[in-house]
């Protein structure tokens, strides 16, 4: 019994042990229970003391782990935490800095970098200028270099008005600068101010840009091909010939950009009507360029005559033309059916009407964009504007005419030349009521201007307030209170002597000789014309004003004696009156 009882508590104890073994709580205790004696185990109360002990240990143990676990995670998540903190506020403070940022840039930000974008092309257009006068045009004073034979004659031909060019661009570009720091859309206003330097200086390039071309690109492109890659040049001759031109072209379109951002900015008012008075300059410019290198290409032109200097092309086209002899008489006039037309290419200068056949070169390269520039012109004729008269219809006799066709005619009109000698009638068939109309509109325009200038040769004072608008009964009447106040100052005894001298100014200024006859005399020299105005406007009907307006009228007569065909004997005896008009 007590054997059995002993072997039962051997089987506990070593049962025991083998489950703290297997736990792994049990450090250096024997795997296998048969290992330890009867001899060497501990009483009952002693082993029950150590496997209580044992598993407190190891409880407190896993608490520990399990603490510094969660300690660890905590620490973590606090870390994690703070770094988030951390990012959300720097986050907020890029966010604020980023508001900040877009609350201190301008709302028109997309108009701003179009405007730029104009003055950026404009800084690279003077560049290129600048290139050309630095490193082609002095080749011909350069010792080192030596030109084919003829070219220095000729260079001159080729460069035109470059350097004219060059700085009037960088003087644009110096102000457009100046005008973008201060106001942006006052940039407009830089190439308003420039816009009749700007057509006189792309007009005088244009006159002389077919002749360049050929001598550049056809007479001597082999020189200037070795002087390209001498200077390692990207671009040819004929490039750079026709930067000018392509220049002006590209205006509008910079122009067209800006406005279509201004008005989804909603901008009003003066910046926006200078932006779109620019973009009418601009398209204006390339076809006024267009048109004088289109009449450079005119051959055979008489001794004298210089396209850029008889003004702007009014208007140009081929129409169908019969000439025939005058003077213009309704009653003799031909029928329709009897005169013979011919194709004419007809340019229409301010100041002189030309007629020409046209002659299209053989040299015209498929797809080139300016195969247009080989159409060549013959002249054949000319009419000065101070010699036409204009008639709206062809007035014919009916005995001249069999054709029943004739009466139908309504296109028809003419322009006379009356210069003495000549008495010849042009007859154009516009074909079509379209280009009819657009003819006749010039026509009509061009002879009221020679009409109002007539007036102002005439009698200065009334023809210059007629040009500006100002009734000539306005004047009257305030040279009449002018006459009253004189009076009233002369009761008082402060009329002086200059005054009265005025006064006979006034009385030959009345008596002025008049041009003997008004269709020979007829005159259309607009610097005149705008000198007699601005004469006019200054003066006034004061006594002061209209001693400057007689030496304005002194200048203009002289210049017309010169240059104008003016009747000689005629301007002889205004200048003597206007000089005898001037004060001492």
């Amino acid at each position: 019994m007590i054997a059995e009882e002993h072997r039962t508590q051997e089987t506990s104890v070593g049962s025991l042990l083998s489950n703290i073994n297997s736990d792994g709580d049990g450090v250096g205790v024997p795997a296998d229970p048969g290992e330890v004696g009867l001899a060497d185990a501990p009483p009952n109360g002693a082993a029950a003391c150590f496997s209580a002990t044992e598993e407190e240990d190891a409880t407190d143990a896993t608490d520990a782990a399990a603490a510094a676990a969660v300690e660890e995670a905590v620490a973590i998540a606090e870390a994690a935490a703070a770094a988030a903190a951390e990012e959300a506020e720097a986050a907020a403070k890029a966010a604020e800095a980023a508001e900040a940022a877009s609350s201190s840039d301008p709302p028109n930000m997309k108009r701003r970098h179009a405007i730029y974008e104009i003055i950026d092309s404009e800084e690279s257009y003077v560049n290129k200028l600048r290139f050309i006068a630095e490193k082609y045009i002095p080749l011909k004073d350069d010792p080192d270099v030596t030109l084919p034979p003829d070219l220095e004659e000729k260079w001159s031909i080729i460069w035109g008005n470059w350097w004219r060019l060059l700085e009037g661009h960088e003087e644009i570009l110096a102000k457009l600068k100046q005008a973008f720091e201060i106001d942006l859309d006052t940039v407009a206003n830089v190439f308003i101010a420039k816009e009749r330097h700007m057509t006189s200086w792309y007009s005088k390039y244009c006159e002389n840009h077919r002749k360049a071309q050929h001598i550049a690109c056809d007479q001597y492109r082999d020189f200037f091909e070795q002087v390209r890659q001498t200077l390692r040049d990207k671009e040819d001759m004929n490039s750079h010939l026709m930067n000018p031109v392509q220049r002006c072209m590209r205006y509008s379109l910079l122009v067209g950009t800006v406005i279509e951002k201004a008005r989804k900015d909603g901008l009003q008012g003066p910046g926006m009507a200078g932006w779109e008075r620019m973009l009418e300059i601009m398209r204006e410019l390339p076809m006024k360029t267009e048109s004088i290198m289109e009449a450079s290409r005119i051959d055979n032109l008489e001794t004298g005559i210089r396209v850029t200097s008889l003004g702007q092309v009014r208007i140009k086209g081929v129409l169908r033309l019969s000439v025939i002899n005058g003077p213009y008489d309704p009653s003799s006039n031909p029928a329709p059916s009897q005169l013979k037309f011919e194709q004419r290419k007809i340019f229409l200068f301010d100041q002189m009407m030309l007629v020409t056949e046209v002659k299209r070169s053989g040299k015209v390269k498929a797809g080139d964009q300016f195969s247009s520039m080989q159409t060549i012109y013959i002249y054949r004729s000319k009419v000065k504007m101070n010699n036409m008269r204009y008639f709206s219809s062809y007035k014919y006799s009916a005995a001249t005419s069999s054709n029943p066709a004739d009466e139908e005619d309504e296109l028809l009109f003419c322009v006379v030349d009356t210069t003495p000698g000549a008495n010849v009638v042009y007859v154009f068939d516009p074909v079509d009521t379209t280009t009819r109309t657009q003819w006749v509109v010039e026509l009509r325009q061009m002879e009221k201007q020679q009409m109002d200038f007539l007036k102002i040769l005439q009698n200065p004072v009334a023809g210059a307030s007629d040009h500006l608008g100002v009734p000539a009964e306005t004047t009257k009447k305030s040279a009449k209170d002018k006459d009253k106040g004189r009076s009233d100052s002369r009761k008082k005894g402060k009329l002086s002597f200059v005054t009265g001298k005025s006064r006979k100014s006034r009385a030959e200024t009345e008596a002025l000789p008049r041009p003997q006859s008004s269709r020979e005399r007829k005159n259309s020299c607009p610097d005149a014309e705008a000198a007699a105005a601005a004469a006019a406007a200054a003066g006034g009907t004061g006594d002061d004003a209209l001693d400057r307006s007689n030496k304005e009228l002194k200048k203009v007569h002289s210049e017309m004696a010169s240059s104008c065909n003016y009747d000689q004997e005629a301007a002889q005896a205004v200048a003597s009156a206007s000089l005898r008009r001037s004060p001492a």
